[in-house]
Order: structure tokens, then C-alpha cells, then sequence
């Protein structure tokens, strides 16, 4: 058995609850974020939004964000990328 806890998990596709689909781009990003890192104990470092959020999503610092059209609306792609060193907090 190994020291971790909880499944580990390199990327995760987040859907938006309809009831917060009119929140901020950047409060469903933080969102998704949290959840990740409450469930796999890592803070992810990639992120992949739909094209249609436009320029005004800033991500957190650390964070690599890119649009893609592979990504549907109300959808958040999180991914955890051992090759980038982040800036962002890890669990505590």
C-alpha cells in the first residue's frame, strides 16, 4: 500500500451546473479548481476551456490556460502536468 490518499488522477473534465452557468468564467474555473484539489490532493496546472469564453478568463497564477473548440460550453478541462512548474499552493 502506498502513502497516498484518495485515487490519483491526471486530468478531469468538469461540468458547469446549469444553476451556475451565469457566474463568472473565473468563479466556475476556481470552482472546478477546488474540486480537484479536495478530491485528488494535487493542485492541477492546465486548464482547457471552450473558445466562446473569450479573452476575458485570466487564470490564476501558475496556471496554463488555453480556448480550444474541443472543449464544449459549461465544460472545464483540468489537468496536472508534472513537465510545468506552478506557482500555485499545494494542499494543505
Amino acid at each position: 500500500m502506498s502513502g497516498k490518499k484518495g485515487p490519483s488522477l491526471d486530468w478531469m473534465m468538469w461540468q458547469i451546473d446549469k444553476n451556475q452557468s451565469e457566474d463568472p468564467p473565473f468563479q466556475n474555473l476556481v470552482r472546478a479548481i477546488q474540486y480537484f484539489t479536495e478530491k485528488y490532493g494535487q493542485v492541477p496546472n492546465c486548464c482547457e476551456v471552450s473558445s466562446d469564453w473569450g479573452i476575458k478568463l485570466v487564470p490564476p497564477e501558475g496556471m496554463r490556460l488555453t480556448r480550444s473548440k474541443s472543449v464544449q460550453p459549461g465544460n472545464i478541462l483540468l489537468a496536472l502536468n508534472s513537465s510545468i512548474t506552478t506557482k500555485l499552493p499545494g494542499k494543505k
